[in-house]
C-alpha cells in the first residue's frame, strides 16, 4: 500500500539521507496520495542542500514530473541564470522545452533552443522545436525553415510535413 511504501521510503531516508531515488520515490507515493503540500516540503528541503544551479534543477525535475510546469519553468529559468548548461543536459533540456510548451512560452523555446544550436550544435530536437515555437508565433516561414533542418537531420521528423508545409 502507499502507506507502507511511504513509511519505507522515510525510514530509508533516515538511512541514507542523500539518496536522491528515495526523494523521486517518496515524492511520488506522497503526490500519489494527495499529500502535495509535504511532496513540495521534502522537494524544497532536498533541493535546499544542494549549490545553484543544481538545487534549481532538481526543483524543475520535479515540478515537470508533478505537472506543475510554471513552477518548473521558473526553476528551469533560475538554473539557466545560474549557468546550468542545457545544451549538454538531453532530459533537462527536453523537459524544460515540454515545461515552456505546455505554457505556450514560445519565446523561451527559441532562445533555448537557439542557446542549444550555438553550444552544441545543429540537432534535429533543437531545430524541431524551433520549428514549432516559430509555428505557433505566427512565422510560418521561419517554422518551414527550422522544421527542414530538423529534417536533414533525421527524417523520422518528415511525418510531420503537412504541419509546416502546408499552408
Amino acid at each position: 500500500s502507499l502507506v507502507k511504501a511511504e513509511a519505507v521510503l522515510k525510514e530509508g531516508r533516515k538511512l541514507s539521507y542523500d539518496r536522491v531515488e528515495y526523494v523521486y520515490e517518496l515524492v511520488d507515493v506522497l503526490s500519489a496520495q494527495g499529500k502535495l503540500d509535504e511532496a513540495d516540503r521534502v522537494i524544497e528541503e532536498h533541493a535546499s542542500r544542494i549549490p545553484p544551479p543544481y538545487s534549481y534543477v532538481i526543483k524543475a525535475r520535479f515540478y515537470f514530473l508533478e505537472k506543475k510546469y510554471d513552477l518548473a519553468i521558473e526553476s528551469y529559468k533560475q538554473a539557466e541564470t545560474a549557468g546550468y548548461p542545457f545544451w549538454t543536459e538531453d532530459n533537462d533540456y527536453i523537459y524544460f522545452m515540454a515545461a515552456a510548451e505546455k505554457l505556450k512560452d514560445y519565446q523561451t523555446i527559441l532562445r533555448v533552443s537557439q542557446e542549444h544550436i550555438s553550444r552544441r550544435g545543429p540537432t534535429a530536437v533543437a531545430y524541431f522545436n524551433q520549428a514549432a515555437a516559430y509555428y505557433y508565433l505566427g512565422s510560418k516561414d521561419e517554422g518551414r525553415k527550422a522544421y527542414l533542418k530538423a529534417v536533414a537531420l533525421d527524417r523520422t521528423y518528415e511525418k510531420y510535413s503537412s504541419f509546416f508545409t502546408s499552408q
